[in-house]
């Protein structure tokens, strides 16, 4: 399952992130900013191929990822767990990047100081959103 599941469970966090920050570019005219959001476009493309890569090559021969636990077939994994910490840590990177992205434009709307600051609000919600999986990762490492 876990062969399986992991590619998917890659493509749909990449995808989650290219979206939103595609409605960023639909946003924000910034030239500077969107050159930025495409940058991270790009990493996060990079980031499921990097990783969906070496999830479906974490064996060899690929069909020990699931049958090399039956003690008739040999074969060499990855280790899964360094996967999927690495992949954990360039999932939080690329979250919080996403989040920081767009402060500096929010900050130059010509608002009322209370609307910005419920702007900057529900900013603030997904960065505690992320923080507690952040907080998570250092209590376990």
């Amino acid at each position: 399952v876990y062969y399986i599941d992991e590619p998917l469970y890659l493509a749909s966090t990449a995808l989650t992130k290219i979206s939103i920050l595609y409605f960023y570019l639909r946003i924000f005219p910034n030239e500077s900013f969107r050159r930025a959001t495409a940058t991270l476009i790009a990493c996060c493309i990079a980031y499921f191929i990097v990783f969906a890569t070496v999830s479906v090559f974490q064996c060899r021969p690929i069909s020990a990822a699931w049958k090399h636990w039956d003690g008739e077939h040999s074969g060499e994994c990855n280790n899964v767990n360094a996967q999927g910490w690495a992949c954990a840590v360039a999932n939080i990177i690329l979250d919080i990047s996403i989040i920081m992205l767009p402060l500096p434009q929010l900050a130059k709307l010509k608002m009322s100081v209370g609307k910005k600051a419920r702007l900057f609000a529900i900013f603030s919600v997904g960065l505690l959103y992320e923080s507690l999986p952040t907080f998570e990762f250092l209590l376990i490492s």
